[in-house]
């Protein structure tokens, strides 16, 4: 496989952060991580495509950043794993291997002025490098040793979530 293309990643996100006024901060996040099918060329079928479907996974990053007022700047370290699920192409069926990938993000977010002091939405964007693993990749019936394959790509992210305070200290962040 010369190149895979992820496509779309949904996560479902649930994130802590240690709260500040203004000043630095701390947090992490656990997500269910789900990635669409992955269109890649066989390099045994030459100019034909394939899918593969990959199993929900999960995924988690650490953050640290400092807060100035309604704005903050942090770095982020990520870490996702997705499993392999299934081949459909000349030959269709189960798959094995790992899709992982490991995230390295600088992030600046808005914090939207409301009069609630129960939740703050906010607006984000972040851009960085991930470095993309195939891991022992194979399928059913292609009598081929199993494939390892990574990339280094350039990353970006849009965000919109909401800031809920569960304490004077710590945030709880949906994003």
């Amino acid at each position: 496989m010369k190149k895979i293309t992820l496509v779309m990643m949904l996560s479902l996100m649930g994130v802590s952060s240690a709260y500040a006024e203004n000043g630095p901060y701390l947090g992490g996040t656990v997500s269910y991580a789900v990635l669409s099918n992955s269109d890649v060329t066989d390099p045994a079928l030459p100019g034909q495509t394939a899918i593969v479907e990959y199993n929900q996974g999960a995924a988690g990053a650490l953050n640290a950043g400092y807060r100035f007022g309604n704005f903050r700047i942090e770095g982020e370290v990520g870490y996702q794993r997705n499993g392999i699920d299934a081949y459909r192409g000349a030959t269709s069926g189960n798959a094995t291997g790992e899709l992982t990938q490991s995230t390295l993000l600088l992030n600046g977010y808005f914090d939207i002025p409301v009069e609630s002091k129960n939740v703050t939405p906010y607006v984000g964007i972040g851009g960085g490098t991930s470095n993309v693993k195939l891991g022992d990749f194979n399928y059913e019936g292609s009598g081929q040793p199993n494939v390892s394959s990574s990339d280094s790509v350039n990353i970006f992210q849009l965000s919109l979530g909401v800031l809920i305070p569960a304490s004077e200290t710590l945030n709880v962040d949906l994003r």
